[in-house]
């Protein structure tokens, strides 16, 4: 029962355009009101602060929300889960945890409103009895990927009970 389950791709690619976006309006309409003060765009740029704080509440929005790389292996006794935020230059958030499938109690998908990211929440319960939650934020889940996991990770609760 080997699988793995990941969203490097998508990620990069909304990495990738969160970037671009940070590139071509914050840093270029910078540069142009730094050093271009006779052109129009100066003008603009200039007279139009609502314009850089819009731009600005966006990129918080994504440097607060995170944009997560997940990666999810399961084999044949446990089962492997990494989380990354990548929208943060200087490296970002790791959660990382590996089960055995006997530890698996339950889980839940939460999705949020107004966010891109999911989060799959593990009730475990450890050697010693002592329970607990482990939070995982998953970006852009794939609704095929979801009931993959579902599945999966059902197969492992019913096992246990």
């Amino acid at each position: 029962m080997r699988k793995t389950l990941n969203n490097n791709n998508k990620s990069q690619i909304l990495r990738i355009v969160v970037l671009l976006y940070l590139f071509v309006f914050i840093i270029i309409p910078f540069l142009i009101v730094q050093f271009l003060n006779s052109s129009f765009l100066y003008d603009f740029y200039n007279n139009n602060y609502i314009y850089f704080m819009i731009v600005t509440i966006i990129l918080i929005y994504f440097y607060c929300t995170g944009i997560y790389r997940y990666k999810i292996k399961f084999e044949d006794s446990s089962f492997l889960v990494n989380s990354r935020n990548i929208i943060n230059l200087i490296g970002g958030k790791l959660t990382q945890i590996e089960l055995s499938n006997e530890m698996l109690r339950g889980f839940v998908f939460t999705k949020r409103k107004f966010f891109f990211t999911d989060i799959l929440i593990l009730k475990i319960i450890s050697i010693s009895g002592k329970k607990s939650a482990v939070r995982i934020p998953i970006t852009l889940l794939r609704n095929k990927n979801k009931e993959k996991i579902t599945s999966i990770l059902e197969n492992i609760v019913s096992k246990n009970e």
